[in-house]
């Protein structure tokens, strides 16, 4: 799953709406990101997420 997810992270592969669905449910990102956006936008929410996460955390 890493490798699939940094492939669609960096534009290598599209992300396919049933997993782009699962990626929403997971992470809050919108699937029309995942499935639509361009590998920067996509990057850019993965990142916002990560660092929202863990900052409730209080890491």
């Amino acid at each position: 799953m890493p490798d699939f997810l940094s492939h669609i992270i960096r534009g290598r592969k599209s992300c396919p709406p049933r997993v782009a669905e699962q990626f929403e449910e997971v992470t809050g990102i919108s699937r029309v990101v995942w499935v639509w956006g361009k590998s920067w936008e996509i990057r850019q929410a993965v990142e916002n997420f990560v660092y929202s996460d863990s900052d409730s955390r209080g890491n």
